[in-house]
């Protein structure tokens, strides 16, 4: 990826901002149409979502937006639809040690440049989705919506929040921009989970 943009990075975060939320919205909405269809129908999509992370991974399109894509179809397949359908549920709180060791081999890979970027921009976005809905689902499911830990846990994503935003102006490479404009992205995202969670603004898709 290109360096030296410093002119055009306040449009490039707000650009890629923007789009990581749309595709949040579109899947999120999609998939609550696609579970009213059935598990059959849902197991198809999945298949055909396989078909197209397979794809993206040999292609490896050069757009930046495409390994945001990728990152989310994992999620999608892993995340929702496998556990949807019965099959593992990757942020059930027993599987914590899976996640921890995923995280580890992720930096292994990406600490000694044994991905490409695409990938790595891919499996970031994706383990950070992750990440975030782990800590965000357990934090409410093992100590309730009003517990400390909660509150806590809501205010640990805002100091991340805080810490990437101010962090980014630092930034002048394409790939560190999009890397940090995820977790700010993610961590906005889970804010709004909370917020949403304790009922104190309105979902928008409602």
């Amino acid at each position: 990826m290109e360096d030296n943009i410093s002119t055009s990075k306040p449009r490039f975060v707000v650009s890629t901002t923007l789009f990581i939320i749309f595709i949040f919205f579109l899947g999120h909405i999609g998939l609550v149409n696609l579970y009213k269809l059935g598990k059959v129908p849902t197991a198809l999509i999945a298949v055909v979502l396989l078909i197209m992370i397979v794809n993206l991974i040999i292609w490896q399109n050069k757009h930046r937006f495409f390994p945001l894509i990728l990152g989310l179809l994992l999620w999608a397949v892993l995340g929702e639809i496998a556990e949807k359908l019965s099959l593992v549920n990757i942020v059930n709180f027993k599987n914590i040690f899976f996640l921890i060791t995923i995280l580890f081999l992720s930096y292994y890979l990406i600490h000694n440049n044994l991905l490409s970027e695409f990938l790595m921009i891919a499996i970031v976005f994706f383990l950070t989705i992750w990440t975030s809905h782990f800590v965000l689902v357990n934090s409410f499911e093992q100590f309730g919506k009003t517990n400390i830990v909660t509150y806590l846990s809501s205010f640990v994503f805002l100091i991340f929040f805080v810490y990437f935003t101010t962090k980014i102006y630092k930034l002048g490479n394409l790939l560190g921009l999009t890397l940090h404009t995820i977790f700010i992205t993610c961590t906005l995202w889970s804010i709004l989970e909370y917020l949403w969670a304790w009922k104190l603004i309105p979902k928008l898709w409602q």
